[in-house]
């Protein structure tokens, strides 16, 4: 854990997809494993499995499912790091979301550790709709404390936004230096992290194909995004121990030309809200995020001599085995 953030939560904290502060400029496609499927027979399939697993299920979910995950992260197939994510809820009814990822990758000759860190602290979740805000709330998304730390070699961007009187305070760190900015609030509402999940949850359960939620991205600053979710396939995932069935959906950022996928539980207590995997194109390989046991997740992050790491930065120039007469 990052102690820069300490400052602004407890040791117990929360969730994360960092790595889309990286990725400005990167034009992707989907993931290999979607293309050429039948999305109608698939689509056929979810709403079989809807119904049964409707059927199924006991009462909507009454309390913020708490718990700890562990994701190994691969690019390019080559295991590379962890993302960790924790739910917790404090002592005064707060909920708290913690995600972090730590990837390793070549740049030239040297191997460099990318860290990102996002925490939200969020209004206590009222049942029987969780996801749901009080008309006051709707500017703040439920947000107390969005906050986001990226460290790449020696370099550190932290920021920190509250909602104090009407405004957000956005408090950033860049370098050596700190800087304060008073902001007004978004006139669009908006749910936070966790709400934000349990709204998808929510549509999920009842069969949606096609989901959106405006949020905020901590990586991407303060302002509101449209979150969709798409329903691509259903197919095979591994929840820590086997496989299972898994609802694997397209995610698009609006305004953000990445594109992610995300795979979820078709069956059980937390069907449509557990992550098995989380997908991103990048230019120098798919990372895939698989859930994991915490040691070999960690594992993967710490050096290895004999595991070649994926290439970040790529060759610029052609190097010619002679002169070019008359360039001009």
């Amino acid at each position: 854990r990052f102690a820069g953030l300490e400052q602004v939560r407890k040791p117990k904290t929360m969730r994360l997809i960092a790595l889309l502060a990286f990725l400005p400029l990167c034009a992707c496609g989907g993931s290999p494993a979607a293309e050429g499927a039948d999305r109608g027979e698939h689509l056929k399939e979810w709403a079989r499995i809807t119904e049964e697993a409707a059927a199924a299920d006991g009462p909507p979910l009454s309390s913020l499912p708490l718990a700890e995950e562990w994701y190994q992260v691969t690019i390019a197939d080559v295991p590379v790091g962890y993302m960790n994510t924790l739910t917790s809820v404090d002592d005064d009814g707060s909920a708290r979301s913690m995600e972090v990822m730590d990837v390793q990758v070549n740049r030239g000759a040297d191997t460099s550790r990318m860290a990102f860190e996002t925490v939200f602290q969020e209004a206590p979740l009222q049942p029987p709709s969780l996801e749901v805000l009080e008309e006051a709330q709707r500017s703040t998304g439920g947000v107390t404390l969005m906050a986001y730390d990226q460290r790449f070699a020696n370099n550190e961007v932290k920021m920190g936004l509250t909602f104090p009187d009407g405004d957000m305070k956005l408090v950033s760190f860049n370098g050596e230096k700190e800087h304060v900015s008073m902001l007004p609030r978004p006139e669009q509402a908006w749910l936070g992290r966790l709400r934000a999940r349990l709204e998808f949850t929510r549509q999920c359960r009842a069969g949606a194909t096609e989901i959106v939620v405006q949020t905020m991205r901590p990586e991407l600053g303060p302002r509101v995004v449209n979150l969709t979710s798409t329903l691509m396939r259903i197919d095979k995932a591994w929840d820590g121990t086997q496989m299972v069935e898994a609802s694997v959906w397209a995610v698009q950022i609006s305004d953000v030309p990445v594109n992610m996928t995300e795979a979820y539980e078709t069956r059980g207590a937390t069907r449509c809200y557990r992550m098995l995997q989380m997908g991103l194109d990048m230019p120098f390989g798919y990372l895939l995020a698989s859930l994991s046991e915490k040691e070999p997740a960690l594992q993967s992050a710490e050096p290895d001599a004999n595991r070649p790491l994926p290439e970040l930065v790529y060759t610029m120039f052609v190097i010619l085995d002679q002169p070019i007469e008359r360039v001009n």
